[in-house]
C-alpha cells in the first residue's frame, strides 16, 4: 500500500513568513531579519517549504529538524543555509537564541549574485551539518546583519539595494570560508536523491545541453539516477509534494528569471536558449508561473 502523501505548508513571501512567525509586517517586502530569542520554530505541522533563501544562526537547539531525506546536525555548529523549495520537517524543534536572515530570490534579480548564489555548496541538501563559527566570526557576521537591518528599516534611497546586496555578498564569502574549513573532504557517495536531482538540473540548465537538446525531461533525470521515471516522480512527490515534472518547471523558470534580469537577450532569444522551439510556449509558461510576461518581469528590475 502506497504511503499517503502529506503536502507541505508552502511559504512564498516575506509577508507570509512574518505571519507564520507572528511578526508585525516589516518595511521591506523582499528581506527580513528575525530575532529567534524565545521564538519557536513553526513546529509539528508536517513538512514546510520556504520558497525563499534563508540563513539561520541557532543557539541552544533541541529537537529534530528534518531536511530533505536526512536531518540537520547541530552538534558541531550553529549556522544553517537553505535555498528556495527545500523541504523541512520540524518536530519539537526549539532554540534559545539566534537569528534568521530570510530573503526572496527577487531581491537578487539584476545582480550577478542571482546566478552565483547557486554555486555555494552550503545552500544544497549535501550540507546537512550546521557550520561552526568562532566568537570573533559571529561578531563579524553580526555587524553585517546590523548593516543590512539599518538599510532595510531606515529611509530607502537609490543606493540602499546596492548596499544590501554587497553586504549579502560579504556574508556569503565568510560562509564559504567556514564551509571549506569544515567540509574539505565531502564525499560524493553521501548524496541523496533530492540533492542529485537538484544538482543534475542546475548543471544541465547551465550547460550547452540546454540549447542543443532542449529542456531536461523526467526520462533524462531517471536515466541519470538509474531509476524508472514513475519511481522518481513517486519518490519526489512523497518527499517534497511535487512531481519530477514540477521540479523541472521550477528550475527552468528560475533559470529564465536569471537570464531575463542579468542579460539583454530578448524573450525570443531566451526561449531559444532554453530549448523552446516556439517563444510563445515559453512566454505562456512564464506568465502562468510568475504572473507576468518576461518583458514585464525585466522592467521590475531596471534600476533608474
Amino acid at each position: 500500500m502506497r504511503k499517503k502523501v502529506v503536502h507541505p505548508v508552502v511559504i512564498n513571501s516575506i509577508s507570509e513568513l512574518n505571519q507564520n512567525f507572528g511578526i508585525v509586517q516589516t518595511p521591506h517586502a523582499l528581506i527580513n531579519i528575525i530575532d529567534l530569542q524565545e521564538r519557536d520554530c513553526a513546529d509539528n505541522q508536517g513538512p514546510l517549504v520556504l520558497n525563499l533563501f534563508s540563513i539561520w544562526m541557532k543557539k541552544g537547539v533541541n529537537g529534530y529538524l528534518g531536511y530533505g531525506e536526512g536531518q540537520i546536525d547541530f552538534a558541531h555548529g550553529t549556522l544553517v543555509f537553505m535555498s528556495p523549495g527545500q523541504v523541512l520537517y520540524p518536530h519539537n524543534h526549539r532554540h534559545t537564541g539566534g537569528w534568521g536572515l530570510i530573503f526572496h530570490p527577487d531581491l537578487l534579480k539584476g545582480y550577478p549574485l542571482a546566478k552565483t548564489i547557486r554555486q555555494y555548496d552550503f545552500f544544497s541538501y549535501s550540507t546537512d551539518q550546521a557550520l561552526g563559527v568562532t566568537q570573533e566570526e559571529e561578531l563579524a557576521i553580526g555587524a553585517i546583519l546590523n548593516s543590512i537591518q539599518k538599510e532595510t528599516n531606515g529611509t530607502i534611497d537609490q543606493f540602499s539595494h546596492d548596499v544590501v546586496i554587497s553586504q549579502l555578498e560579504v556574508l556569503l564569502t565568510y560562509a564559504n570560508r567556514f564551509y571549506h574549513r569544515q567540509f574539505t573532504k565531502k564525499k560524493e557517495d553521501r548524496k541523496g536523491l533530492l540533492e542529485k536531482v537538484e544538482e543534475l538540473l542546475i548543471n544541465y540548465l547551465n550547460s550547452e545541453q540546454l540549447e542543443l537538446n532542449g529542456l531536461p525531461t523526467v526520462n533524462y533525470l531517471a536515466h541519470a539516477l538509474s531509476v524508472s521515471p514513475n519511481h522518481l516522480s513517486d519518490l519526489l512527490k512523497e518527499n517534497t509534494g511535487k512531481s519530477a515534472s514540477e521540479h523541472i518547471a521550477i528550475n527552468v523558470i528560475e533559470k529564465a528569471k536569471e537570464l531575463i534580469t542579468t542579460t539583454t537577450l530578448s524573450a525570443g532569444e531566451i526561449a531559444f536558449h532554453m530549448g523552446y522551439q516556439h517563444s510563445q510556449s515559453f512566454s505562456k509558461l512564464f506568465k502562468k508561473k510568475v504572473g507576468c510576461s518576461p518583458l514585464e518581469y525585466r522592467q521590475r528590475f531596471i534600476r533608474h
